[in-house]
């Protein structure tokens, strides 16, 4: 994809004065790696207002393009159609207009904030598959849930570390309260383990995370029984 800037309007929350950005809503970060950076710094989404200076944090739709990795994430907004997207983006739609990514073995996703762009991000940037991934932070929060039934607070996120290690950090009320190393041994085991069940409706949907992940769980415990029953 070609990168693309559009213009917009924002009025500010504190003065109520209103001033002109630029939303970059296709990146490629062959052609600008500083915007890769803007983006996992929210430097991208961050917009100084001219007439008092408070910085405001806007949040738009947009496209990010690493073709060295092979991604395409699409940041989605409230008004789009989430339902027509994945259609557009099934992989066996001859008229889909992402046929040639992948073609050529991108990973196409879809997002719902900021964080979860940055964590895909970092995700593949580390050699990661991003399915075993929220399958291997899924386990984490289970466990964790588990270990703390009265409190419903508990998020998880990948981390990656400076010792070029990763963790899954354990997030509660906001604040990171632990770390598990992600070991090769584990994620192996989870890529052995579930791999074969990535195929068609898995391997290929846009939207990887939590809620995805629990469904495949639940479907796989589901055809387990069926098959102890029969």
């Amino acid at each position: 994809m070609k990168g693309k800037v559009v213009k917009d309007k924002f009025i500010c929350p504190h003065c109520h004065e209103e001033f002109e950005i630029k939303k970059h809503v296709v990146i490629n970060v062959d052609e600008d790696a500083q915007l890769k950076k803007d983006v996992c710094n929210q430097d991208l989404f961050t917009y100084a207002c001219p007439h008092c200076g408070t910085n405001s944090n806007i949040d738009y739709a947009l496209w990010y393009e690493e073709p060295e990795k092979k991604l395409l994430v699409h940041l989605i907004d409230e008004e789009e159609n989430v339902d027509q997207l994945i259609e557009q983006m099934d992989i066996d739609n001859p008229y889909s207009p992402f046929k040639a990514f992948y073609d050529n073995g991108y990973a196409i996703r879809l997002v719902e904030s900021h964080d979860e762009l940055v964590e895909k991000i970092a995700i593949f940037n580390f050699g990661y598959d991003d399915r075993i991934i929220e399958l291997y932070k899924l386990m984490v929060w289970m466990r964790t849930t588990m270990e703390n039934p009265n409190d419903d607070t508990y998020e998880v996120l990948f981390m990656p570390g400076e010792d070029k290690q990763c963790y899954i950090g354990i997030i509660h009320d906001h604040s990171l309260e632990n770390g598990v190393l992600i070991t090769e041994d584990i994620y192996n085991s989870i890529k052995n383990d579930y791999s074969p069940y990535f195929c068609d409706v898995y391997e290929e949907r846009p939207v990887v995370n939590k809620e995805r992940m629990l469904y495949l769980l639940t479907d796989i415990n589901n055809d387990d029984n069926h098959n102890k029953m029969n």
